[in-house]
């Protein structure tokens, strides 16, 4: 099997998952990358879920055949099968796996446990950003997130990932 991106409306994320599991269901299997964060709005902070690449989902399927794409072209705020729909490629395995390392047994990167020390770096005590310190570019210690440089569909892309802090070293 094989992953291909689509690229979509960013935040219809669920309506075309909803849509291409009722048109396609049977010839392309959604995945659709979340990530568990840490959202202050109006003095209250909540956990909740966001797209991880928002404007895309992952569908697995062998290929993409016409008649599939045909259907996909009709669900609104669908845009294109990456690289575009002439030339469609399959995503790398090794990205693949990248991402699915950074989940636990669904498809949602939970939040990790982190600890800072007595120079301000962070430590990742436990979660999707344990060994992936080296990744790390920015920390906002505030909102709970770490942005991460992810090497991955021949270019680089931004990710930030939510982290609890546990206490100090």
């Amino acid at each position: 099997m094989h992953y291909f991106a689509l690229h979509i409306k960013t935040g219809s994320e669920e309506k075309i998952r909803k849509a291409i599991e009722e048109e396609l269901g049977d010839d392309l299997k959604v995945f659709c990358p979340m990530r568990e964060l840490m959202i202050r709005k109006k003095g209250k902070t909540t956990r909740q879920l966001k797209p991880m690449f928002g404007g895309y989902i992952f569908v697995e399927s062998e290929e993409i055949s016409a008649a599939s794409l045909t259907k996909l072209k009709k669900i609104p705020d669908f845009f294109q099968v990456l690289p575009s729909n002439k030339d469609i490629k399959p995503v790398r395995q090794e990205d693949m796996e990248f991402l699915r390392s950074l989940f636990t047994g669904n498809q949602i990167a939970a939040l990790s446990k982190a600890k800072f020390d007595e120079n301000d770096l962070i430590q990742i005590i436990s979660g999707p950003l344990k060994g992936k310190e080296g990744m790390i570019v920015k920390v906002d210690r505030r909102k709970g997130r770490a942005k991460i440089v992810i090497n991955a569909f021949d270019r680089e892309h931004f990710v930030d990932l939510g982290f609890e802090v546990m206490g100090e070293v």
